[in-house]
């Protein structure tokens, strides 16, 4: 099971999108049981608008949270790319701390 939610941003269908083809990319591994992606958006007057995606990943025995590293960018399908980059990363190096 996933979802993708939005704190702070319209929904939009285009960024639903781009995150769910994330997740599926996610979902290849036998670890992930289900994942959550929220896409918050931050306001500064002076910045404009920064983004960050945090992955909330269910593994055996465990739930993995991890965000885009506490960077904010500046385009949201950059914030959730590096989400998943991160998320990859954890979700292989769990699998390789359960293998004896």
């Amino acid at each position: 099971m996933s979802q993708v939610s939005f704190v702070g941003l319209e929904p939009s269908d285009a960024l639903r999108a781009h995150a769910e083809q994330k997740i599926a990319a996610l979902a290849r591994d036998p670890e992930m049981r289900s994942c959550r992606v929220v896409l918050e958006s931050h306001g500064h007057a002076h910045a404009g608008h920064r983004y960050r995606a945090k992955f909330e990943i269910e593994v055996p025995r465990d739930t993995l949270v991890i965000g885009s590293r506490g960077d904010a960018y500046g385009d949201p399908y950059a914030a959730i790319d590096a989400g998943y980059d991160e998320a990859k990363r954890a979700v292989r190096e769990h699998a390789a701390r359960r293998k004896p």
